[in-house]
């Protein structure tokens, strides 16, 4: 039996999805071919490491714009002529998936489209932006999904249903990422002192930005330090907001917070060891990848409501909630439920990692392949 050979475009070599690419370039039955359309974005410090799986960079422009950033690869259609795939999975409907849209068509091979945006974070799109997606996916054989949120989307462009595939944002291997937590997990309060840290620690992790929503997390961190002495805050990342923050911390003379700024994946681990409760207040997300890290660690997890995250991923009451996060209030009541109930707290946390199994690399392996070889065989 021949391979399918595949190509496979995205952005850049994001570092939470190259063990998903190792994964899948390892299936016996494809050969794949991915092509990054820049090496790293400006509000990246990742370091990438030596990629095992066939990939290329392809020559183009970058632009980085106010509301996101414009890759400019009309190269990408002779490196496509070149390889000759059978089928393309292209990520978004940015200007090298309008590429992969033209080969397809002129070539007459599937196009599937690998689709995260939601109404909500869609809905200041230009007339012409909609106009070219109508288009785009009406060529699409398939889409593979974040979520229900992504699939709602692609369904008011009259996407078929049974098209849609709802793949998950899951590339972590579970069970592997809680091994090392387990590590520093053992070790825990010793870690802490080592660290300097508070005896209960909220932690939050991404990009220091508007849309982020950092700024109501510290109102609400306000009012439950003055309730909980030993409270502490964690916060990972850096972007525009950073300073603007660090500024708001001090005005407001806000005690036992840590701006920790960028940490490499592998450091961020120990962290999460630590951590009592994470929270993520974003007001426009497509399912962020550090809410699967934190339910892998096993953390009771506080999610906006906003963030792209299926309901039967967290669950209120049971392993976390999702919460309006416009503004503190539902933060802070979610908090006040947990934190002094040490019981109720590793409760919570063992049914994160129980929940986030059922999506975990495994899972978004089987539906990838089985979007591809359903749209081979059709």
């Amino acid at each position: 039996m021949r391979k399918i050979k595949l190509a496979l475009i995205t952005n850049i070599p994001a570092i939470f999805r190259i063990s998903f690419f190792e994964k899948i370039s390892s299936l016996e039955d494809l050969d794949i071919n991915t092509f990054f359309c820049a090496r790293i974005e400006r509000h990246r410090r990742w370091k990438i490491p030596n990629l095992s799986f066939k990939h290329k960079y392809v020559p183009g422009i970058k632009i980085n714009l106010c509301k996101g950033i414009f890759y400019f690869n009309p190269y990408l259609f002779l490196m496509l002529w070149k390889l000759r795939p059978h089928i393309i999975i292209s990520g978004g409907a940015s200007f090298p998936t309008i590429i992969a849209y033209l080969y397809c068509t002129i070539f007459k091979i599937p196009l599937i489209i690998w689709w995260g945006g939601t109404i909500l974070t869609e809905k200041n799109i230009t007339r012409i932006k909609e106009k070219m997606r109508r288009i785009i996916f009406k060529k699409a054989k398939s889409f593979l999904a974040y979520n229900l949120d992504a699939k709602e989307y692609l369904e008011s462009f009259n996407a078929k249903i049974s098209n849609i595939y709802i793949l998950g944002n899951a590339t972590i291997d579970v069970g592997k990422y809680y091994d090392k937590i387990f590590i520093f997990r053992e070790k825990k309060s010793i870690l802490k002192k080592e660290l300097n840290l508070q005896k209960k620690l909220l932690l939050s992790v991404g990009c220091l930005e508007a849309r982020k929503n950092y700024f109501i997390l510290l109102d609400a961190y306000k009012i439950l330090k003055a309730k909980y002495s030993e409270l502490g805050l964690l916060i990972i990342g850096e972007g525009k907001e950073s300073n603007k923050l660090i500024d708001y911390a001090k005005q407001n003379r806000l005690e036992d917070i840590y701006f920790l700024g960028h940490i490499e994946p592998e450091q961020i681990i120990q962290y999460y060891a630590v951590a009592d409760i994470f929270i993520h207040p974003s007001l426009s997300d497509q399912w962020p990848q550090v809410v699967n890290e934190a339910m892998a660690s096993g953390l009771p997890v506080i999610v906006s409501k906003y963030c792209g995250i299926p309901q039967d991923l967290v669950r209120n009451g049971e392993n976390g909630f999702i919460v309006d996060s416009k503004t503190p209030v539902d933060i802070i009541k979610s908090i006040d439920v947990i934190i002094n109930d040490v019981e109720k707290m590793s409760r919570m946390g063992q049914n994160s990692l129980e929940s986030i199994k059922l999506f975990d690399i495994n899972y978004s392996l089987k539906i990838f392949f089985d979007a591809i070889k359903n749209n081979i065989d059709a």
